[in-house]
This record gives C-alpha cells, sequence and structure tokens, in this order.
C-alpha cells in the first residue's frame, strides 16, 4: 500500500512540474526581443535590425547621428529599420517598445586608407645575348638563350622590335 500512494505522488509531481515547465517556455517565448545585439558594417552598406514579436508601435533611435541614423522603418508596427552607416565609429541604436527598450551596438568601419603610389612595371620583352632585337617570350626567333627586360629599358638601349613577333 505504501509503494502505490509514493508512486501515485510522484506521477503527480511529475505531472505538475511537465505543466509548470511548458508555461514557463511559453511565455519566454512570446517576449519581444531584437534580433541582433551588436552588428559590424562598413561606411555606406546598410544594417537591418527588427524587434521580434512587436505587439505594438516601435520607436527607433540612434546615439550618435553622425555615425549611424535610422533610414527607414518598416512593418505594421514599426519593427523593422534599415540603419544607415554614415562614419567610422560607433553608435547604439535603441528600439523603444512601450517601456522595454532593446539595444544593438553598431560598428562601422572606416574606409581602407588609398594605398601608396606602387611602381608600376611596364611590358616585359625578351632579348638574346647576340641580337639587337627584342622579343615576345614564345617568338620562334628567340634561339638563344633568352633575358626578359623591361620594354623602355629595351628602347632605351638600342634594341629595336622583332619583325616576325611584333611585341
Amino acid at each position: 500500500m505504501n509503494s502505490k500512494i509514493i508512486k501515485g505522488i510522484l506521477c503527480a509531481a511529475l505531472t505538475f512540474v511537465m505543466i509548470l515547465g511548458t508555461v514557463t517556455f511559453e511565455a519566454a517565448a512570446n517576449k519581444p526581443d531584437i534580433n541582433m545585439s551588436s552588428a559590424h558594417s562598413k561606411i555606406g552598406y546598410p544594417v537591418y535590425l527588427k524587434v521580434l514579436r512587436a505587439d505594438r508601435k516601435v520607436k527607433w533611435s540612434s546615439s550618435n547621428t553622425k555615425v549611424a541614423k535610422i533610414d527607414s522603418t518598416k512593418g505594421k508596427h514599426k519593427e523593422r529599420a534599415t540603419v544607415k552607416c554614415l562614419k567610422g565609429g560607433k553608435a547604439l541604436i535603441t528600439a523603444k517598445l512601450g517601456k522595454a527598450k532593446f539595444k544593438c551596438k553598431v560598428y562601422v568601419k572606416k574606409k581602407a586608407k588609398k594605398k601608396e603610389a606602387q611602381i608600376v612595371y611596364g611590358e616585359c620583352v625578351y632579348i638574346s645575348s647576340s641580337g639587337k632585337k627584342y622579343h615576345r617570350a614564345d617568338c620562334g626567333t628567340l634561339r638563344a638563350k633568352k633575358f626578359e627586360v623591361q620594354k623602355s629599358w629595351a628602347i632605351a638601349n638600342g634594341y629595336e622590335p622583332c619583325r616576325v613577333c611584333n611585341p
């Protein structure tokens, strides 16, 4: 008799725990939230934010409008926002839904600096040790040992273009 009572109490307790667990899980699933807590972007590229499960109008704001500003909002409750990245730095985008606030840190990467001027090499041609003409690499008249040089160097040193390959 004791084992039947214990089994009944244990079964009732497990049933209660299972019901309580599903109720809290469903309540947590219906809470509003923002789709990302931080975002990285470049100047000129947008960031798309959304308040999930919004049941009333959302008000969007930016802590630094020089870096990132709210470009447009969409949806029944304006729950989707397009953030325009204007300048390198960081901005905190806030979505207010009643008393609740949802925040997303937006990091905007500065434009890469222009690379320093690189030495631009001219077209490469080939000369032989015995001739005074310059050639392309696949020229049939170039039989001796060939050396690769810049075309401008070959012209400056008196070499003339080959009439067969015409480099």
